[in-house]
């Protein structure tokens, strides 16, 4: 699927509220693109009202009986590849592709879209060789924008300007006391169907959610946080791809713009002042930090220490699904990308502190 998919699963009325608000360029390209999140709303809001009739009450009534596990951290510090091991853990749950891309119906929804689904999906993602399927673990922001009609994702979806998407919507929370209880009470809707559907603790990943810690602890005060973070010579040009391939895949209209180096550094360094600033107010055993370059060198090793911190149970279980996993993936070969002197230098001034705190100075000779 490499066509609208961000959009693809969300209800009509959501979908209508979006278009009121914003602009929707009528060339070939974006018409494709809107009536193909159109005809899908259809059957988005006919499969979410099949779920409300037959789980509606369940759901309503289940409580969650632990909060989250929240993986924090800018896109491309191998998150991704930790929500995708730590699902593993037979403890924890995390949404799924197809979860977040059918939030309200994926229950009643899942064995008429399996087929379909699984002849759009290409093997890996579209901007990396990560397994891309309906059932692979999922971030659930995806899920948030479709249910609500709230993300700064909708900045790619709908630009405004020729800038950076995520200068023009650069609010993480809603700004407006009724739609800041909306997006609480979706967040929790959701997050009950899917510890409903699965018994378990949920595992979430989200990079937009580490702007809102504040508001994920007044929700969830028994949550706990894993900061993952990874040499920003990698983080930055990688995510630069990212957005690029995401953006032109998805936006309805022609103001969509790549972003460039000192866009993405900037991000950077606002979540990662974001994440220094906020760790104070989690409680003591409830936060840690993940180094992407110990992860990968020692799998096992970092996560144990990582579920020593938190106090969660590293069973013997998922020691065995982390073996049969790491083989599984050996030959995985990750993008690499060759910056020049100014591009490293303006990663530099955006960072230079965040640099030399997370010890990366002699890595990029600095």
């Amino acid at each position: 699927m490499k066509s609208a998919y961000l959009l693809a699963g969300i209800q009509f009325r959501i979908f209508f509220k979006l278009l009121r608000r914003n602009k929707v360029s009528w060339l070939p390209k974006y018409l494709f693109r809107f009536f193909f999140v159109l005809q899908n709303a259809l059957w988005a809001s006919l499969f979410a009202w099949l779920d409300r009739r037959k789980y509606g009450r369940q759901v309503e009534a289940y409580t969650l009986e632990k909060d989250p596990v929240f993986i924090i951290g800018h896109w491309r510090t191998g998150s991704t590849f930790l929500h995708q091991l730590m699902s593993l853990d037979e403890n924890l749950s995390a949404p799924t592709l197809f979860q977040t891309a059918q939030p309200n119906g994926f229950k009643s929804a899942y064995y008429y879209f399996r087929p379909i689904m699984k002849m759009a999906l290409g093997k890996t993602r579209p901007f990396d060789q990560m397994k891309n399927s309906m059932d692979e673990p999922q971030e659930d922001e995806f899920a948030l924008v479709r249910l609500i009609g709230f993300s700064p994702m909708l900045g790619l979806v709908f630009p405004k300007k020729y800038s950076f998407f995520l200068k023009e919507y650069n609010k993480f929370l809603p700004d407006t006391k009724d739609e800041m209880a909306l997006w609480e009470k979706q967040t929790l809707w959701f997050y009950k169907r899917l510890a409903w559907n699965s018994g378990k603790q949920l595992i979430l990943k989200n990079p937009f959610h580490t702007f809102r810690i504040q508001k994920l602890l007044e929700m969830f005060p028994q949550a706990k946080f894993i900061h993952i973070y990874r040499n920003p010579m990698d983080v930055v040009p990688s995510t630069v791809r990212m957005w690029s391939i995401v953006g032109s895949q998805n936006t309805l209209n022609r103001c969509w713009k790549n972003p460039e180096i000192g866009d993405v550094s900037e991000l950077l360094n606002s979540l990662l002042d974001t994440v220094e600033r906020d760790k104070s107010l989690i409680p003591t055993g409830a936060y840690t930090e993940i180094r992407f370059e110990e992860l990968e060198a020692d799998t096992v090793g970092t996560l144990k220490k990582a579920y020593q911190s938190l106090g969660l149970e590293f069973g013997a279980a998922f020691e065995s699904q982390l073996a049969k996993y790491m083989k599984e993936i050996q030959d995985y070969e990750k993008n690499t990308y060759t910056l020049n002197e100014e591009e490293k230098e303006v990663i530099r001034q955006h960072l230079e502190s965040h640099i030399i705190r997370q010890n990366y100075g002699s890595a990029i000779g600095n």
